[in-house]
């Protein structure tokens, strides 16, 4: 039996949530890097070519962002919950 790869094989890889977002807009530009060599509206293709790439690298900016600053309340609220690391050590 040859080892073949599962969708639970490849999820940990796609749970990072700042790369989700930036992931489907590449393959909304993927899509129309397609369309630009095989329909007639080219330029338009491009166009949106163009800006689903930005908009990934920017969807991806602002998810690291979004995460870091996620991470950082997480650890404000931790700070202000009595006896919070005596349950933690244990």
């Amino acid at each position: 039996m040859s080892p073949c790869l599962t969708p639970l094989d490849v999820a940990p890889v796609l749970e990072d949530p700042e790369l989700m977002a930036g992931l489907a807009l590449l393959g909304g530009a993927v899509a129309a890097c397609i369309e630009i060599g095989t329909s007639r509206e080219q330029l338009f293709a491009m166009v949106v070519a163009v800006l689903l790439v930005g908009a990934a690298i920017g969807a991806t900016g602002q998810g690291r962002r979004l995460m870091h600053w996620a991470n950082m309340k997480t650890l404000e609220c931790a700070y202000w919950i009595p006896d919070i690391d005596e349950g933690v050590s244990t």
